[in-house]
C-alpha cells in the first residue's frame, strides 16, 4: 500500500517539480547553495532508500564499503519506517533519519522542515538508491549537496537531478548495480557477500529465552521458512498448501524444528500452516521478533526457505543457506546473494512480469500466478536435502 501511494504522488508531484520547475529549482539552489563545485572528497553523505527490505539489506552492504574506503566520512541515511529497523545501529551509519511520510510525518510542511534539516547537516554528496522514484530525486537537489548521485533508466527525468547519473542496468543482479553508484567516488569493488547486521548482546539474550521458552536445544538443526510476501506481494507467494507439503518432507525426513517467520499481518498465514501440519516441531515466531532479533536467529539457522521477500535477503546477508523461490521476478535481479544461495525459478510465458526500474510491479491477471504454481514441493525438497547434508 505504501509503495502504490508513493508511487501515485510520485507520478504527478515528481514529474511537475523534475520537468516543469526543474530551471527555476536550479536556479534559486544556485543562490542559496554556497557549495558550487565539488569538493575533491566528499566528507557528509546522504543515503536515500526508502522502501525496501531486501534493498536496504542490499545497500548496507554498498555503505559498508564506503566507510571501509572513507572512514572518516560521515554518512546518514534517509528512510521510512518499513526499513529503519535494518539500518539502525550498523556502524556505518552515524545517524539514520526515520520518515514517514504518510504517518505523523505526513504533508508539504514536514516535507520542508524535513529539507531544512537536511541542508543544516552540510551534505556534499548524496547517493539515491531509488531505481524509478522522481521525489527522492528532487529531495537529492533540496539538500544542497554539490555532488548527487542516482540511478535513471532510458528516458527517465530522474537523470536531470543528478551531477552524476548512472544508467540502470535491469539485467544484472540489483547487488551489482547498487555497488556501480560508487564509481563516480572512484570506488570499484566487487563483493561475493552481503554485510550482515550487527547483532546487539539484547538481540541475542531476547533470542536464547525464546528459543528456551519453545524447548529447541543448540543441537537441534532450525529450518526456517517465510510463506508470506507482504501486502503488496502477494503474486510472489508460493502456495500454502506447497508450503504445507514442503514442511511435512522435511520433517518426515530430518530432526530439524521448522520455524515460519513474518510480519504480524503474516500471522495468520503461519498459523493455519502450523495447524494443518499439526506438529511440535513446527511453529510460528511471525510478529514476535524485531528485525535483529531474527538476524539472530537466522546466525543459528541452518537452512532458509522463502519467497523473494526481504527476509530471503536477510537470511542471506547474515550466512545462512537460502533458497529462495521466485516466479514474478526473476533470480537474475533479485534472488539470495552468495555462491552457497539458489534461487528456483518458475517460469512462464508471462514471466518476469516485474521490472521494478520501471516502477512496474502488476498484480496478477491470473486467477493464481501459474509461475509460483510451477515450482513443486520435491524440487525444493531435493535443493534443500542437498544444503542440508
Amino acid at each position: 500500500m505504501l509503495r502504490n501511494l508513493l508511487r501515485y504522488i510520485d507520478r504527478g508531484v515528481g514529474f511537475s517539480i523534475l520537468v516543469l520547475c526543474l530551471p527555476v529549482i536550479r536556479l534559486v539552489l544556485y543562490q542559496l547553495n554556497h557549495k558550487v563545485a565539488h569538493k575533491e572528497e566528499p566528507k557528509t553523505f546522504l543515503i536515500i532508500k526508502m522502501v525496501g527490505m531486501g534493498d536496504a539489506v542490499m545497500v548496507l552492504t554498498v555503505v559498508d564499503c564506503l566507510k571501509r574506503r572513507m572512514p572518516d566520512s560521515k554518512i546518514i541515511a534517509l528512510t521510512t519506517p518499513i526499513t529503519a529497523g535494518i539500518w539502525e545501529k550498523q556502524p556505518c551509519f552515524n545517524k539514520v533519519i526515520d520518515y514517514d511520510i504518510l504517518g505523523e510525518q505526513k504533508g508539504i510542511c514536514n516535507l520542508i522542515k524535513l529539507v531544512c534539516h537536511l541542508r543544516k547537516e552540510q551534505i556534499d554528496c548524496v547517493i539515491d538508491f531509488e531505481p524509478y522514484v522522481r521525489m527522492t530525486a528532487m529531495l537529492s537537489m533540496f539538500t544542497g549537496a554539490a555532488q548527487r548521485i542516482g540511478f535513471y533508466y532510458g528516458n527517465s527525468y530522474r537523470k536531470n537531478a543528478f551531477t552524476d547519473p548512472v544508467e540502470l542496468n535491469p539485467k544484472v543482479h540489483r547487488m551489482k548495480a547498487h555497488m556501480e553508484l560508487l564509481a563516480p567516488l572512484g570506488i570499484q569493488m566487487e563483493v561475493e557477500s552481503l554485510k550482515p547486521l550487527l547483532v546487539s548482546d539484547q538481540d541475542r539474550v531476547i533470542l536464547s529465552q525464546w528459543l528456551h521458552d519453545k524447548e529447541i536445544q543448540n543441537e537441534h538443526r532450525i529450518v526456517v521458512v517465510h510463506p508470506g510476501s507482504g501486502e503488496r506481494g502477494k503474486t510472489r507467494r508460493w502456495p500454502e498448501e506447497n508450503f504445507i507439503a514442503l514442511t511435512n518432507l522435511v520433517l518426515e525426513n530430518t530432526d530439524s524444528t521448522v520455524i515460519f517467520c513474518g510480519s504480524k499481518m503474516e500471522r495468520d498465514l503461519t498459523d493455519s500452516i502450523c495447524r494443518i501440519v499439526s506438529s511440535e516441531r513446527a511453529m510460528s515466531v511471525a510478529g514476535e521478533l524485531s528485525i535483529r532479533t531474527l538476524a539472530a536467529l537466522l546466525c543459528q539457522t541452518d537452512l532458509f526457505i522463502g519467497n523473494d521477500t526481504g527476509p530471503m535477503h536477510l537470511a542471506a546477508a547474515m550466512g545462512t543457506p537460502t533458497i529462495g523461490l521466485f516466479g514474478p521476478e526473476t533470480p537474475v535481479r533479485y534472488g539470495p546473494f552468495g555462491d552457497k544461495n539458489i534461487g528456483l525459478y518458475g517460469s512462464a510465458t508471462c514471466s518476469p512480469c516485474i521490472s521494478i526500474h520501471l516502477g512496474q510491479v502488476p498484480d496478477c491477471h491470473k486467477q493464481r500466478p501459474i509461475c509460483m504454481a510451477e515450482i513443486k514441493p520435491n524440487d525444493v525438497w531435493r535443493t534443500a536435502q542437498k544444503m542440508l547434508t
